[in-house]
Protein backbone atom coordinates (compact mmCIF):
# COMPACT_ATOMS: atom_id res chain seq x y z
CA UNK A 1 0.00 0.00 0.00
CA UNK A 2 2.85 2.34 0.87
CA UNK A 3 4.55 1.64 -2.46
CA UNK A 4 1.31 2.39 -4.30
CA UNK A 5 1.07 5.78 -2.57
CA UNK A 6 4.68 6.58 -3.45
CA UNK A 7 4.08 5.69 -7.10
CA UNK A 8 0.92 7.80 -7.14
CA UNK A 9 2.74 10.79 -5.57
CA UNK A 10 5.59 10.39 -8.07
CA UNK A 11 3.19 10.38 -11.03
CA UNK A 12 1.28 13.36 -9.62
CA UNK A 13 4.49 15.37 -9.07
CA UNK A 14 5.72 14.46 -12.55
CA UNK A 15 2.51 15.79 -14.07
CA UNK A 16 3.08 19.08 -12.23
CA UNK A 17 6.83 19.35 -12.86
CA UNK A 18 7.19 18.20 -16.49
CA UNK A 19 5.33 21.20 -17.99
CA UNK A 20 7.65 23.51 -15.99
CA UNK A 21 10.77 21.66 -17.14
CA UNK A 22 9.56 21.97 -20.74
CA UNK A 23 8.71 25.67 -20.37
CA UNK A 24 9.12 27.43 -23.74
CA UNK A 25 11.46 30.44 -23.42
CA UNK A 26 12.22 30.87 -27.13
CA UNK A 27 11.32 34.17 -28.78
CA UNK A 28 9.01 34.68 -31.76
CA UNK A 29 7.02 31.50 -31.17
CA UNK A 30 3.75 30.80 -32.99
CA UNK A 31 1.15 28.40 -31.64
CA UNK A 32 -0.03 25.89 -34.22
CA UNK A 33 -3.21 25.16 -32.31
CA UNK A 34 -4.64 28.69 -32.22
CA UNK A 35 -2.56 30.33 -34.97
CA UNK A 36 -1.15 33.28 -33.05
CA UNK A 37 2.14 34.58 -31.71
CA UNK A 38 2.78 33.53 -28.13
CA UNK A 39 3.29 36.24 -25.51
CA UNK A 40 6.86 37.38 -24.90
CA UNK A 41 8.35 37.91 -21.45
CA UNK A 42 7.02 41.31 -20.32
CA UNK A 43 9.27 44.26 -19.62
CA UNK A 44 9.62 45.24 -15.99
CA UNK A 45 10.23 48.91 -15.32
CA UNK A 46 8.64 51.74 -13.38
CA UNK A 47 6.31 52.67 -16.24
CA UNK A 48 5.04 49.13 -16.84
CA UNK A 49 5.10 47.65 -13.35
CA UNK A 50 1.31 47.87 -13.04
CA UNK A 51 0.85 45.73 -16.17
CA UNK A 52 3.51 43.19 -15.24
CA UNK A 53 1.33 40.73 -13.23
CA UNK A 54 -1.35 40.18 -15.95
CA UNK A 55 1.28 40.26 -18.72
CA UNK A 56 3.37 37.66 -16.90
CA UNK A 57 0.29 35.50 -16.33
CA UNK A 58 -0.39 35.57 -20.09
CA UNK A 59 3.27 34.75 -20.77
CA UNK A 60 3.17 31.82 -18.33
CA UNK A 61 -0.09 30.47 -19.77
CA UNK A 62 1.28 30.70 -23.32
CA UNK A 63 4.69 29.18 -22.59
CA UNK A 64 3.88 26.32 -20.23
CA UNK A 65 5.28 23.03 -21.52
CA UNK A 66 3.03 20.74 -23.58
CA UNK A 67 0.54 23.60 -23.98
CA UNK A 68 -0.75 22.43 -27.36
CA UNK A 69 -1.12 18.85 -26.11
CA UNK A 70 -2.96 20.01 -22.98
CA UNK A 71 -5.37 22.14 -25.04
CA UNK A 72 -5.91 19.33 -27.56
CA UNK A 73 -6.62 16.78 -24.82
CA UNK A 74 -8.92 19.13 -22.92
CA UNK A 75 -10.78 20.00 -26.14
CA UNK A 76 -11.19 16.34 -27.09
CA UNK A 77 -12.51 15.38 -23.63
CA UNK A 78 -15.08 18.18 -23.65
CA UNK A 79 -16.23 17.21 -27.14
CA UNK A 80 -16.53 13.50 -26.35
CA UNK A 81 -18.17 13.80 -22.92
CA UNK A 82 -20.16 17.03 -23.12
CA UNK A 83 -20.51 17.74 -26.86
CA UNK A 84 -18.83 21.13 -26.42
CA UNK A 85 -16.09 22.58 -28.62
CA UNK A 86 -13.82 24.30 -26.08
CA UNK A 87 -11.13 25.75 -28.33
CA UNK A 88 -9.37 29.15 -28.55
CA UNK A 89 -10.47 29.67 -32.18
CA UNK A 90 -13.59 27.58 -32.82
CA UNK A 91 -17.04 26.90 -31.42
CA UNK A 92 -19.96 24.65 -32.30
CA UNK A 93 -23.01 26.17 -33.89
CA UNK A 94 -26.26 24.33 -34.46
CA UNK A 95 -26.66 21.11 -36.45
CA UNK A 96 -22.94 20.32 -36.21
CA UNK A 97 -21.72 23.53 -37.88
CA UNK A 98 -18.41 24.96 -36.68
CA UNK A 99 -17.71 28.70 -36.62
CA UNK A 100 -14.93 30.94 -35.43
CA UNK A 101 -15.43 31.63 -31.74
CA UNK A 102 -17.15 35.03 -31.49
CA UNK A 103 -15.44 37.62 -29.36
CA UNK A 104 -16.32 41.06 -28.09
CA UNK A 105 -16.28 43.46 -31.04
CA UNK A 106 -16.23 47.24 -30.94
CA UNK A 107 -17.40 49.06 -34.05
CA UNK A 108 -14.85 51.45 -35.49
CA UNK A 109 -16.77 53.49 -38.03
CA UNK A 110 -13.95 56.02 -38.42
CA UNK A 111 -11.62 53.25 -39.58
CA UNK A 112 -14.23 51.90 -41.99
CA UNK A 113 -14.83 55.37 -43.44
CA UNK A 114 -11.09 55.89 -43.91
CA UNK A 115 -10.75 52.47 -45.52
CA UNK A 116 -13.60 53.22 -47.94
CA UNK A 117 -11.88 56.48 -48.85
CA UNK A 118 -8.63 54.59 -49.45
CA UNK A 119 -10.42 52.26 -51.87
CA UNK A 120 -11.92 55.28 -53.64
CA UNK A 121 -8.45 56.82 -54.05
CA UNK A 122 -7.19 53.51 -55.41
CA UNK A 123 -10.06 53.46 -57.91
CA UNK A 124 -9.35 57.06 -58.96
CA UNK A 125 -5.66 56.20 -59.40
CA UNK A 126 -6.57 53.35 -61.77
CA UNK A 127 -9.19 55.28 -63.70
CA UNK A 128 -6.77 58.18 -64.24
CA UNK A 129 -4.53 55.66 -66.01
CA UNK A 130 -7.38 54.04 -67.95
CA UNK A 131 -7.21 50.87 -65.84
CA UNK A 132 -10.40 49.02 -64.96
CA UNK A 133 -10.97 48.72 -61.20
CA UNK A 134 -13.43 46.72 -59.13
CA UNK A 135 -13.45 45.96 -55.41
CA UNK A 136 -14.85 42.65 -54.17
CA UNK A 137 -16.23 42.31 -50.64
CA UNK A 138 -16.85 38.81 -49.30
CA UNK A 139 -18.86 37.67 -46.28
CA UNK A 140 -17.96 35.58 -43.27
CA UNK A 141 -19.43 32.12 -42.84
CA UNK A 142 -21.62 33.51 -40.03
CA UNK A 143 -23.39 35.83 -42.50
CA UNK A 144 -24.14 33.03 -44.97
CA UNK A 145 -25.19 30.45 -42.39
CA UNK A 146 -26.54 32.79 -39.73
CA UNK A 147 -29.35 30.37 -38.87
CA UNK A 148 -26.76 27.82 -37.67
CA UNK A 149 -24.92 30.14 -35.29
CA UNK A 150 -24.84 29.14 -31.60
CA UNK A 151 -28.19 29.63 -29.92
CA UNK A 152 -28.48 33.03 -28.30
CA UNK A 153 -25.83 34.63 -30.52
CA UNK A 154 -26.98 37.72 -32.39
CA UNK A 155 -24.94 38.74 -35.43
CA UNK A 156 -24.03 42.43 -35.51
CA UNK A 157 -24.09 43.69 -39.10
CA UNK A 158 -23.79 47.40 -38.36
CA UNK A 159 -20.13 47.51 -39.43
CA UNK A 160 -20.66 45.87 -42.81
CA UNK A 161 -23.83 47.86 -43.49
CA UNK A 162 -22.02 51.11 -42.72
CA UNK A 163 -19.05 50.15 -44.90
CA UNK A 164 -21.27 49.25 -47.86
CA UNK A 165 -23.14 52.55 -47.51
CA UNK A 166 -19.79 54.39 -47.60
CA UNK A 167 -18.72 52.54 -50.76
CA UNK A 168 -22.04 53.44 -52.39
CA UNK A 169 -21.76 57.07 -51.29
CA UNK A 170 -18.27 57.33 -52.77
CA UNK A 171 -19.43 55.60 -55.98
CA UNK A 172 -16.86 52.83 -55.68
CA UNK A 173 -17.26 50.08 -58.27
CA UNK A 174 -17.69 47.05 -56.00
CA UNK A 175 -19.36 43.66 -55.72
CA UNK A 176 -20.75 42.42 -52.38
CA UNK A 177 -21.07 38.66 -52.82
CA UNK A 178 -23.19 37.89 -49.72
CA UNK A 179 -26.72 38.15 -51.22
CA UNK A 180 -25.85 35.77 -54.07
CA UNK A 181 -24.15 33.29 -51.74
CA UNK A 182 -27.02 33.36 -49.23
CA UNK A 183 -29.43 32.44 -52.02
CA UNK A 184 -27.07 29.78 -53.38
CA UNK A 185 -26.67 28.26 -49.89
CA UNK A 186 -30.25 27.03 -50.13
CA UNK A 187 -29.15 24.46 -52.72
CA UNK A 188 -25.35 24.14 -52.41
CA UNK A 189 -22.81 23.98 -49.58
CA UNK A 190 -20.78 27.13 -50.28
CA UNK A 191 -18.83 27.05 -47.00
CA UNK A 192 -17.86 23.73 -45.46
CA UNK A 193 -19.97 22.65 -42.53
CA UNK A 194 -16.92 22.18 -40.30
CA UNK A 195 -13.55 22.44 -42.04
CA UNK A 196 -12.06 25.93 -42.50
CA UNK A 197 -14.54 28.06 -40.57
CA UNK A 198 -12.99 31.24 -41.96
CA UNK A 199 -13.34 30.79 -45.71
CA UNK A 200 -15.64 29.55 -48.43
CA UNK A 201 -14.97 26.27 -50.20
CA UNK A 202 -14.31 25.79 -53.92
CA UNK A 203 -18.02 25.83 -54.73
CA UNK A 204 -18.57 29.17 -53.01
CA UNK A 205 -15.37 30.58 -54.53
CA UNK A 206 -16.42 29.51 -58.03
CA UNK A 207 -19.87 31.10 -57.95
CA UNK A 208 -18.73 34.33 -56.26
CA UNK A 209 -15.81 34.64 -58.71
CA UNK A 210 -18.06 33.94 -61.70
CA UNK A 211 -20.49 36.62 -60.56
CA UNK A 212 -17.60 39.06 -60.32
CA UNK A 213 -16.39 38.09 -63.80
CA UNK A 214 -19.89 38.63 -65.19
CA UNK A 215 -19.75 42.21 -63.91
CA UNK A 216 -16.34 42.70 -65.56
CA UNK A 217 -17.71 41.12 -68.74
CA UNK A 218 -20.09 44.05 -69.15
CA UNK A 219 -17.04 46.18 -70.03
CA UNK A 220 -14.99 43.38 -71.59
CA UNK A 221 -17.45 41.19 -73.53
CA UNK A 222 -14.79 38.78 -74.82
CA UNK A 223 -14.16 37.31 -71.37
CA UNK A 224 -14.99 33.60 -71.35
CA UNK A 225 -16.42 32.34 -68.07
CA UNK A 226 -16.51 28.55 -67.62
CA UNK A 227 -19.74 26.93 -66.50
CA UNK A 228 -19.85 25.05 -63.22
CA UNK A 229 -20.38 21.84 -65.19
CA UNK A 230 -17.05 22.41 -66.99
CA UNK A 231 -15.22 21.64 -63.75
CA UNK A 232 -14.42 18.20 -62.40
CA UNK A 233 -15.84 17.93 -58.88
CA UNK A 234 -13.96 15.66 -56.48
CA UNK A 235 -13.79 15.48 -52.70
CA UNK A 236 -10.86 15.54 -50.30
CA UNK A 237 -11.14 14.07 -46.82
CA UNK A 238 -10.25 16.35 -43.89
CA UNK A 239 -9.68 14.84 -40.45
CA UNK A 240 -8.89 17.97 -38.39
CA UNK A 241 -9.64 21.68 -38.31
CA UNK A 242 -6.99 24.04 -39.76
CA UNK A 243 -4.27 25.14 -37.31
CA UNK A 244 -5.81 22.77 -34.81
CA UNK A 245 -5.63 19.17 -33.71
CA UNK A 246 -9.39 19.00 -33.22
CA UNK A 247 -10.62 15.87 -35.05
CA UNK A 248 -13.37 16.08 -37.66
CA UNK A 249 -14.42 13.93 -40.59
CA UNK A 250 -15.59 15.89 -43.62
CA UNK A 251 -15.41 15.58 -47.39
CA UNK A 252 -14.36 18.95 -48.85
CA UNK A 253 -15.22 19.78 -52.50
CA UNK A 254 -12.38 20.41 -54.97
CA UNK A 255 -13.05 21.86 -58.44
CA UNK A 256 -10.56 21.28 -61.26
CA UNK A 257 -10.80 22.64 -64.80
CA UNK A 258 -9.09 20.36 -67.36
CA UNK A 259 -8.01 23.30 -69.54
CA UNK A 260 -6.61 25.44 -66.73
CA UNK A 261 -2.87 24.83 -66.88
CA UNK A 262 -1.05 28.04 -65.92
CA UNK A 263 2.70 28.44 -66.21
CA UNK A 264 4.27 30.36 -63.34
CA UNK A 265 7.10 32.80 -63.95
CA UNK A 266 9.48 33.83 -61.16
CA UNK A 267 11.04 36.79 -62.97
CA UNK A 268 9.23 39.43 -60.89
CA UNK A 269 9.60 37.70 -57.54
CA UNK A 270 12.88 39.44 -56.70
CA UNK A 271 11.75 42.85 -57.97
CA UNK A 272 8.41 43.34 -56.29
CA UNK A 273 8.13 45.24 -53.01
CA UNK A 274 6.46 42.81 -50.65
CA UNK A 275 5.73 42.79 -46.92
CA UNK A 276 7.80 40.10 -45.21
CA UNK A 277 4.88 38.98 -43.06
CA UNK A 278 2.60 38.61 -46.10
CA UNK A 279 4.86 37.44 -48.94
CA UNK A 280 2.30 35.61 -51.10
CA UNK A 281 2.92 36.65 -54.71
CA UNK A 282 2.80 34.94 -58.08
CA UNK A 283 2.81 35.84 -61.76
CA UNK A 284 1.36 33.36 -64.21
CA UNK A 285 0.62 32.99 -67.90
CA UNK A 286 -2.53 31.12 -68.82
CA UNK A 287 -2.98 28.87 -71.82
CA UNK A 288 -5.81 31.00 -73.18
CA UNK A 289 -5.99 33.43 -76.08
CA UNK A 290 -6.67 36.70 -74.29
CA UNK A 291 -5.05 40.13 -74.34
CA UNK A 292 -6.52 40.97 -70.94
CA UNK A 293 -4.24 40.95 -67.90
CA UNK A 294 -5.36 40.98 -64.28
CA UNK A 295 -3.62 42.25 -61.15
CA UNK A 296 -5.38 41.16 -57.99
CA UNK A 297 -4.70 42.15 -54.40
CA UNK A 298 -6.49 39.62 -52.24
CA UNK A 299 -6.76 38.11 -48.79
CA UNK A 300 -6.99 34.54 -47.61
CA UNK A 301 -10.33 33.86 -49.32
CA UNK A 302 -8.34 33.38 -52.51
CA UNK A 303 -5.44 31.45 -51.01
CA UNK A 304 -5.12 27.67 -51.36
CA UNK A 305 -5.45 27.99 -55.13
CA UNK A 306 -8.95 29.47 -55.03
CA UNK A 307 -7.87 32.41 -57.20
CA UNK A 308 -7.96 29.93 -60.12
CA UNK A 309 -11.60 30.80 -60.80
CA UNK A 310 -10.84 34.48 -61.36
CA UNK A 311 -7.49 33.89 -63.09
CA UNK A 312 -8.83 31.51 -65.74
CA UNK A 313 -10.04 33.94 -68.49
CA UNK A 314 -7.00 36.26 -68.46
CA UNK A 315 -3.80 36.05 -70.50
CA UNK A 316 -1.68 36.81 -67.46
CA UNK A 317 -2.63 36.90 -63.81
CA UNK A 318 -0.65 38.55 -61.01
CA UNK A 319 -1.74 38.04 -57.43
CA UNK A 320 -0.44 39.80 -54.33
CA UNK A 321 -1.46 39.24 -50.72
CA UNK A 322 -3.20 42.49 -49.93
CA UNK A 323 -2.31 42.90 -46.23
CA UNK A 324 0.05 45.90 -46.03
CA UNK A 325 1.06 45.36 -49.67
CA UNK A 326 -1.91 47.10 -51.26
CA UNK A 327 -0.83 50.43 -49.74
CA UNK A 328 2.14 50.33 -52.15
CA UNK A 329 -0.07 50.09 -55.23
CA UNK A 330 1.41 53.22 -56.82
CA UNK A 331 5.05 52.08 -56.96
Amino acid sequence: MKKTKIIFIFIFCSILILPLISFNIKTDQISEIDNRTLAEFPELNINSIGNFPPDFEQYFDDRIGYRDNIIATYTSLNDNFFGELVHPSYTYGQDGYIFFRPGITVSNFDFLANFANFIKRFQDYCEDRDIYFIYMLNPSKSIIYEEYLPKGYSLNKSDINFFISELERLKVNFYWSAPDLIELANTKQVYNKQFDAGHWNDIGAYFASSNLLNIIKQDFPKIEIPFFEDYLLTYEHKDSLPVSKFPISEEVPILTHPKYQPSFDEKYSEEIMIEKQYPAFSYQKNNIDSELNLLMFHGSYFHAGRNKFIAYPFGTFTNVHNYNNVTNYDY
